[in-house]
């Protein structure tokens, strides 16, 4: 068996994760989760840091409710196949 050494290239890996159209796409993924989750849910992207990242969260008492009861964002994110 042969040893190897993987050193990741972080220079291009950051200019990739901050590029604008991942930004866009990151932000569509986002809504479409939103979207299948339903009311009582919000979502927000942030560019903040080194790459953008998409957040779903509890809106109102019904989402909490909802994710209290049936770990709704959970599901979604497990559906979404990312």
């Amino acid at each position: 068996m042969a040893n190897f050494r993987f050193e990741p290239n972080t220079k291009a890996f950051t200019e990739w994760a901050q590029r604008d159209c991942d930004a866009h796409l990151i932000a569509g993924i986002t809504a479409s989760m939103g979207a299948k989750a339903g009311d009582g849910f919000s979502t927000m992207t942030s560019n903040n840091g080194d790459r953008t990242r998409g957040y779903l969260a509890t809106a109102s008492t019904k989402g909490r409710m909802r994710q209290a009861q049936g770990h709704v964002i959970e599901r979604v994110i497990g559906s979404s196949g990312v």
